[in-house]
């Protein structure tokens, strides 16, 4: 695992499948994080995904 933020991301800056989670999911907040179940596996392991902002 070597986990992170990974910062701001754009479209089609990402694989497919991560991106297509990342810009589904709803923005977390403190009191309700919202994260991708189940993880999302790309070519490269699986990841659990939470979005903080939105541009």
């Amino acid at each position: 695992m070597t986990g992170g933020d990974l910062g701001w991301m754009t479209r089609g800056s990402m694989v497919g499948t991560f991106q297509d989670a990342a810009f589904a999911l709803p923005i977390s907040t403190v009191d309700k994080p919202v994260y991708t179940d189940p993880p999302i596996r790309t070519q490269f392991g699986y990841h659990i995904i939470m979005v903080e902002a939105k541009k």
